[in-house]
């Protein structure tokens, strides 16, 4: 793990549940977030070059449920970060992510861009037997 932390990948930037819910991943959801990091993250922030913020990552039930997030959520596995640019270029980032699956970097499960929410959500499951990526821009 070289560009992000295990605690930004638990912490909630929504200050409403700041301190109100234990976020703390155990086990597997912290060996998934690792893999994550390593397969996914740092090899997109070695690519984009600046800081890439991420402000969702792991969620425990409760508070995968206090935002609304859907109940098979990958940020509740560990699998999901929702990130965004630093210099707030989401749309470059977004392209940039596209063209290293395109390249066979890695494969994705899930990654699209919320332009309303100003994030990206990106999931990877390193267990799938036959990656396959679900890009959409909403």
């Amino acid at each position: 793990m070289k560009y992000f932390s295990l605690p930004e990948l638990h912490r909630t930037s929504q200050p409403e549940f700041q301190g109100n819910v234990l976020n703390v991943p155990l086990g597997q959801e912290r060996k998934n977030l690792v893999t994550l990091v390593e397969c996914v993250l740092d090899p997109l922030r070695e690519r984009w070059g600046s800081p890439i913020i991420v402000t969702s990552g792991y969620r425990c039930p409760l508070l995968n449920r206090k935002v609304g997030g859907v109940p098979t959520s990958y940020h509740m596995k560990g699998q999901a970060a929702d990130i965004r640019a630093k210099n707030l270029r989401n749309g470059d980032l977004y392209a940039l992510i596209k063209r290293m699956y395109m390249e066979g970097k890695f494969g994705i499960t899930e990654c699209y861009i919320d332009e309303r929410r100003g994030y990206i959500h990106i999931a990877f499951d390193a267990a799938e037997n036959s990656v396959w990526l679900f890009i959409e821009n909403s």
